[in-house]
């Protein structure tokens, strides 16, 4: 018997909801917490096929499976999507041959599910850029947003402003004709992640920055994907659609993690990265802007990680969907205003953003950046000179000086060295 192992059991499902025990032993059970794992879906799950209903199951223990070599076994599960987890395990191997990603499967029961609705097609929805540009790229084929609450970038510790951003989401929802499922879980409760990034991270960010965290994302996009499994097998999915982070060019040329999402399958069901030959200024340039500046309102961008911090409370409780001075806000901020969009109209307040001030962090290097992070800025500074006549004209938030500044700045001064703290650590 394998000394590290996973067993997962007694799944019971009550109305939307999905509870499961899971038993750590040997090396994963510093890593699991004892109590179950929970999945709340805002439509009835209990009829659906439980080959489907342990994906989710499965899928939230996989990055301590899989980083700790720990065998999983498991009393029914979909086997399209055991012979494709192997599929993707072994991708992850290729990648980092210095860590296990050898987990075994024992599957009392496997049996391919068949659910899919004809022409229906899902996406994987967090109101961030990347995941709302894939909509509005998609808007005619997309019947169905699936957002989740629980995860590693929408933790639930504060209820608040959890539901403000599912009040957006549902609000862009409705004013698109497409419907919005909801998914929450106290996997974060269960699952020591942070304890796992510590001991983990500097081993799968190999050659890169040690505190550059997109090299989780491989193993987090699979978390999230099967954590979709119930709602696409509900709402009678063909197709589900997860927009990337960074583009497959800026993967490559760093050694990031393997593509992971078109790997994955379960049931009839065809799993797609989109939007995967954009970088995030091209999404608000083809799709965030022009949809804005036709006259169907603003975006509910939520963008912001760090404003689930404890140090941005009193932005939280004064309603601010985003930060504005986290990496990912300052980008963005910048990206709207160089199209010629008022950041306001996407979650961003005025009052918390200057551009001058983003020149001084960067100048004095309080602003840092992992390799990912420095291919985001390199590839708004590669736009600049794009700028539309009507953006520079209007000079959106007072941009046009800061802009002009950075044509010339060198970026590379704002790489951080191994030793260095970030200030934020996600891209």
């Amino acid at each position: 018997m394998p000394t590290n192992k996973i067993d997962i059991m007694e799944l019971g499902t009550r109305g939307g909801r999905v509870r499961c025990k899971v038993v750590a032993r040997g090396t994963p059970s510093r890593y699991l917490q004892k109590g179950p794992l929970e999945f709340a879906y805002d439509l009835p799950v209990e009829r659906l096929d439980k080959a489907v209903l342990y994906i989710p199951i499965v899928a939230a223990v996989l990055p301590v499976a899989w980083l700790t070599g720990a065998a999983v076994s498991v009393r029914e599960l979909d086997s399209r999507y055991v012979r494709s987890l192997m599929l993707v395990q072994r991708k992850m191997k290729e990648w980092r041959p210095e860590l296990p990603f050898s987990t075994s499967m024992a599957v009392e029961e496997s049996r391919n599910s068949a659910f899919a609705g004809k022409g229906k097609c899902g996406l994987l929805y967090s109101c961030g850029l990347d995941s709302t540009a894939s909509y509005l790229r998609n808007k005619g084929r997309i019947s169905t947003l699936i957002m989740f609450g629980g995860t590693e970038d929408m933790p639930l510790r504060d209820k608040k402003y959890w539901h403000r951003v599912c009040e957006l989401a549902s609000s862009f929802a409705k004013t698109n004709s497409v419907s919005l499922h909801v998914v929450e879980t106290n996997m974060l409760e269960q699952v020591r992640v942070s304890l796992l990034a510590k001991d983990f991270s500097a081993l799968l960010a190999g050659t890169n920055h040690p505190a550059d965290v997109m090299n989780w994302e491989g193993i987090f996009r699979a978390v999230l994907l099967g954590m979709a499994a119930p709602v696409s097998a509900g709402a009678h999915l063909e197709a589900l659609l997860m927009a990337p982070t960074v583009s497959a060019e800026v993967m490559e040329t760093l050694g990031l993690h393997p593509i992971v999402e078109e790997t994955l399958a379960w049931g009839d069901l065809t799993v797609i990265q989109d939007s995967r030959d954009f970088t995030r200024q091209e999404k608000i340039r083809r799709f965030i802007a022009p949809y804005v500046k036709s006259g169907h309102g603003g975006v509910p961008l939520r963008v912001c990680h760090p404003i689930n911090l404890e140090n941005y409370r009193r932005i939280r409780e004064a309603g601010a969907l985003n930060c504005c001075n986290c990496h990912k806000c300052v980008r963005t901020i910048l990206g709207l205003a160089m199209e010629g969009v008022d950041p306001q109209a996407c979650g961003f307040d005025r009052e918390n953003f200057s551009a001058d001030g983003v020149r001084r962090r960067l100048m004095d290097r309080t602003l840092l950046m992992t390799k990912t992070t420095l291919s985001h800025w390199n590839d708004l500074k590669l736009h600049i000179q794009n700028r539309p006549s009507e953006a520079v004209a209007s000079d959106i938030w007072e941009t046009n000086t800061f802009f002009d500044w950075l044509s010339t700045y060198d970026l590379t001064r704002n790489l951080a060295a191994n030793t260095e703290p970030l200030e934020w650590k996600r891209s």
